[in-house]
């Protein structure tokens, strides 16, 4: 086990144990960042679940969107592009709702990725234009291929500066 993932999980269980109740979307976010960079997949998907669901008990937005976006970038790698799909939807709504801008934009590049995958080229050819903003992201890379793949001319999405 990574020795900050055993830290924390240390500090989240001490704080636990002073205060019976389930720990919140960001302790469960968290953990879920440990386990992934731990390359833990089953780990950070179950961590990134609960978040989920304690976001959604709690209403935050906030957390329900970045939480279904580790969900949809997990599932990604797996290669499950109709999952991936589905949580990068409820990602870029829930994020549209609490005025994330930038991951909702992500949200719809991994959307037009998952639908790239599928072969639905179409769906995935119509998100690229809202996708403007993410080229000094990393997500730039995966935007040049998607454009390439699409036969999007890069230059029809770059802003003239």
């Amino acid at each position: 086990m990574h020795l900050r993932r055993l830290i924390w999980l240390l500090l989240v269980l001490a704080s636990c144990s002073s205060r019976e109740t389930a720990l919140s979307p960001a302790e469960y976010y968290d953990l879920g960042r440990y386990a992934r960079l731990d390359e833990d997949w089953e780990g950070a998907i179950g961590y990134f679940e609960k978040s989920l669901s304690a976001a959604e008990r709690a209403g935050n937005d906030y957390y329900r969107g970045y939480a279904c976006q580790q969900l949809s970038a997990l599932w990604t790698i797996a290669s499950e592009y109709r999952k991936a799909l589905d949580y990068a939807r409820s990602a870029a709504s829930a994020l549209d709702a609490c005025g994330e801008t930038a991951g909702a934009l992500l949200s719809r590049l991994d959307m037009a990725w998952c639908h790239l995958q599928l072969g639905d080229l179409e769906l995935a050819r119509a998100l690229l234009p809202g996708t403007l903003s993410l080229l000094d992201s990393p997500q730039a890379a995966r935007l040049n291929h998607l454009a390439s793949a699409l036969g999007f001319p890069l230059e029809e999405l770059v802003p003239a500066h």
